[in-house]
């Protein structure tokens, strides 16, 4: 069984060759188009219907009338170049309703060229955020076997479910800025060796109904995601448990910020958020106001 790709750009001339040589078939993540606009109604059924369900990829240029006795040069026909044919494409798409957001819509950056001299065009479609879509008054779910209209009960689901991920990348967007402003503030600190203040400021984060909030929705995440999202929940465990005394605490302390920062970033560019400032941000206190009890710890409690 031949793997479909999931990065757009690792698709090349040889994967297609194998895919139509051994019979591939349409399925629930990949479609087949000779032509962008010889049956632009089925071109946005199935692009409606992967963007509300898991996704897919479609490959422009490829004939699967199975209804002819097709060779393998008879099926991979590919298309006329043109600097327009993306464009083209995405005309035809923006007859869904809303539009498909713009990221998830992913064409491989180079067409594939064929011996004839023509092109092949890959389009990988993903989940929308928006979703559901709709297309001539019909919500599409993408199966096995092609397009279907989805009925009330699935249309009521994926509203419930894309109103629940919405509010809860919300709440991640503030506790991602939380925890941001945090290590930042701790390995500040940290560079000038101020342990208490570094430790006073790691201690305050509560970090038992972070990791619960993160684990208790990872449903949401796709793997690649939730991975970062055990990789930070690791690395927030040993700041806080770690006992740090001495030079070379110090600087494991600021590396292990500097990594965990960018373990947070990486999680921010992957859900396509926003961390969100505290409304008091924390500034850097003396060692004199830290000795005097003049600051008070941050909240991550609404």
């Amino acid at each position: 069984m031949i793997e479909i790709p999931d990065d757009v750009e690792q698709w090349t001339y040889g994967k297609i060759v194998d895919l139509v040589d051994e019979g591939y078939d349409e399925n629930d993540i990949l479609e087949f188009k000779q032509q962008v606009n010889l049956d632009a109604k089925r071109l946005c059924q199935s692009a409606c219907a992967f963007t509300n369900t898991n996704g897919g990829t479609i490959l422009f240029g490829i004939d699967n009338d199975r209804a002819k006795p097709l060779n393998l040069h008879d099926r991979i026909t590919g298309l006329d170049d043109s600097d327009q044919l993306k464009r083209m494409i995405i005309d035809k798409i923006n007859n869904i309703h809303p539009n498909i957001p713009i990221e998830h819509l992913k064409f491989k950056k180079a067409n594939i060229k064929l011996p004839n001299n023509k092109v092949i065009v890959i389009l990988k479609i993903e989940r929308s955020r928006l979703a559901p879509h709709e297309y001539e008054k019909l919500f599409y779910k993408r199966l096995s076997d092609g397009n279907d209209p989805m009925n009330a009960e699935e249309i009521k689901h994926i509203i419930l479910e894309n109103h629940k991920k919405k509010n809860t990348l919300q709440l991640l967007s503030l506790f991602g800025g939380l925890l941001l402003d945090v290590l930042t503030t701790a390995k500040i600190h940290a560079e000038n060796k101020n342990l208490d203040l570094c430790k006073f400021w790691l201690n305050n984060l509560d970090f038992n109904e972070f990791e619960y909030f993160m684990f208790n929705e990872t449903y949401l995440y796709d793997t690649d995601v939730l991975d970062s999202f055990t990789n930070l929940i690791f690395r927030l465990r040993r700041l806080t448990t770690t006992n740090i005394d001495g030079d070379d605490d110090i600087k494991w302390a600021v590396s292990e910020c500097e990594k965990t920062i960018k373990v947070l970033y990486e999680i921010e560019k992957s859900l396509n958020i926003k961390y969100i400032e505290p409304v008091n941000p924390s500034w850097i206190p003396t060692q004199k106001e830290y000795e005097d009890k003049k600051i008070e710890p941050i909240k991550s409690k609404s």
